[in-house]
């Protein structure tokens, strides 16, 4: 029923594929509303290039997302962002869903999205794109805002046929033949890649 606008400082382009989700704030007794969405930002990429963090090569889709506050109604973003805040600084991540009837927040998202991975040829595989490995996410306070801090199954997945589990100075990182997501920062940024994408080379 309410309407909401980007900031200024958010990434603007085409949208879809929102949503909501209310997470805890690790070591505060209170919640916060996390508004995620998926974007292409294709069509002035040049202005919102510049905007990407540090550390992360500039793509035309993905998932953005904003903290703040919701009534059931409007949804208003914390004024204290000063850039905009990646789900995932992979090329391919997109769309992600959060499952429902959980007692913990679980993402998952569309893989193989990008521009390269889309001319990838399918005759053989029969199939184009596959999804993320699960993800459990929280809330962690960042200076005078807040910042989605995520996490592996790892406990759960580990053991599975082709998938490995590595914990080195980078962080953590998942792999199989198809996959590569590392977690850095203490959670707080994340890359996958999708291993057929011809931009990627091999863990």
């Amino acid at each position: 029923t309410g309407e909401f606008y980007l900031p200024e400082y958010a990434f603007h382009g085409m949208i879809e594929c929102p949503c909501m989700v209310f997470l805890e704030v690790e070591g505060q007794v209170c919640k916060k509303a996390v508004l995620m969405i998926s974007m292409d930002i294709s069509e002035d990429a040049s202005r919102e290039f510049r905007k990407f963090p540090d550390g992360c090569k500039p793509h035309t889709r993905l998932m953005q997302y904003l903290v703040g506050d919701f009534d059931g109604e409007v949804f208003i973003g914390d004024k204290t962002a000063d850039g905009p805040q990646l789900v995932d600084c992979g090329m391919d991540f997109y769309a992600g869903t959060v499952f429902a009837n959980c007692k913990e927040t679980i993402l998952m998202a569309w893989l193989g999205n990008s521009e390269a991975s889309m001319k990838i040829p399918t005759e053989e595989e029969g199939f184009r794109g596959i999804l993320s490995f699960p993800r459990k996410l929280s809330l962690v306070k960042s200076g005078d805002g807040f910042c989605l801090k995520q996490s592996f199954f790892a406990d759960r997945i580990e053991g599975t046929d082709g998938v490995r589990y590595i914990v080195d100075q980078d962080g953590e990182r998942l792999t199989d033949h198809c996959v590569s997501e590392r977690i850095t920062q203490n959670g707080t940024r994340v890359y996958t890649d999708y291993l057929v994408n011809e931009e990627t080379e091999l863990p």
